[in-house]
């Protein structure tokens, strides 16, 4: 065996039963992204109530009481902020342009349109107008897979204040925690956009390929050795970057196995009520537990590897953050091969 199973987790993977809540405030403040500065470093933006602190069921949190950006206080006097135009406004979190992150994180506080009438505007936070949120065309197809369009969003370039801030919670809340309601909600976001194609059952094992992308955050440069003998055994091979939101979707509900290197495609399981067989690849012995979170919500049976011989890892490498070479690709192909039931 050349391969050992991945244990050690990085984050919480709580699998909470109940929804989350719904908290209301009054007369708060909202600021808006910095412009030009990267969510990550900015301090600036949040929901703030009159004593300067973030409201905490309105952070951005990537582990247990963990902000991801800092932004935890506001110096901005309220009294020299004006009203913003509505009444009342609800809480939708930050617009995240990554994949990954605006899978489980950007719509992750929808969760209350199935129990509450959409009647005000969902306030959120992003970099450019609202038009620019339903690009690239997977957002607008996410977007209409939870019945949303422009004229439901609001936000403001300026710091203002909102009279009444409805907050729903974050249904799954990054390296933490994951709402089971989340997993559901998903599911009914995929069923509309694959809209009534049919559910063709193929018992082929998928591949998940990274070899044709130019730039991302991982990537095992010789994942090719690994293809060719996965496909030479009759594993279909497929890029996920190359295909439409609803194939990708399709993909998870037909095919029990999916194999892959660790990748944000892999949330894609959160779609689908198949319970997915799921073999990825790691190029750290670290899980992610955003992994995990997407495996308990979507009753997944997955297997994190990582090759017992370690990997060359090489920084910035042609456009990722973590380029990994594995010193035996096809002896992994076929341990993989062996396992699959």
């Amino acid at each position: 065996m050349i391969l050992r199973d991945v244990t050690t987790i990085w984050g919480n993977d709580h699998l909470v039963r109940s929804r989350p809540s719904i908290e209301e405030h009054f007369d708060v403040l909202f600021v808006p992204f910095t412009v030009g500065v990267h969510l990550d470093h900015d301090r600036q933006w949040g929901i703030f109530s009159r004593d300067g602190r973030l409201i905490d069921s309105s952070g951005y949190f990537r582990g247990q009481h963990a902000l991801v950006c800092g932004n935890s206080t506001t110096d901005i006097n309220f009294d020299d902020v004006p009203y913003a135009p509505e009444q009342h406004y609800i809480y939708g979190g930050p617009i995240i342009n990554h994949f990954g992150h605006f899978l489980i994180s950007s719509l992750s506080r929808l969760w209350f349109l199935e129990f509450h009438e959409k009647t005000s505007p969902i306030l959120c936070h992003s970099h450019g107008a609202i038009p620019d949120w339903f690009n690239p065309s997977y957002r607008e197809e996410f977007w209409k897979g939870a019945n949303l369009e422009a004229k439901d969003f609001a936000t403001f370039e300026t710091p203002v204040r909102i009279r009444h801030l409805s907050i729903p919670r974050a249904s799954l809340e990054e390296q933490n925690f994951v709402h089971d309601v989340y997993g559901r909600m998903m599911r009914k976001i995929g069923d509309r956009i694959v809209g009534q194609r049919p559910i063709h059952s193929n018992t082929t094992p998928a591949y998940l390929s990274k070899h044709q992308m130019r730039n991302g955050v991982t990537k095992i440069g010789n994942e090719e050795e690994i293809i060719d003998v996965l496909r030479d055994a009759g594993v279909e091979i497929f890029c996920p970057e190359t295909m439409s939101l609803p194939d990708q979707i399709s993909l998870f509900r037909e095919r029990q196995t999916i194999i892959g290197t660790s990748s944000s495609a892999f949330h894609m399981s959160i779609f689908s009520e198949l319970e997915n067989d799921i073999f990825c690849i790691l190029p750290t012995n670290l899980l992610n537990s955003n992994f995990k979170l997407i495996d308990k919500a979507a009753k997944n049976k997955s297997r994190y590897l990582f090759p017992k011989s370690g990997t060359e890892q090489h920084e910035n490498t042609l456009g990722f953050n973590l380029y990994s070479i594995v010193s035996d690709p096809k002896g992994i192909a076929h341990e993989i091969l062996s396992r699959i039931d």
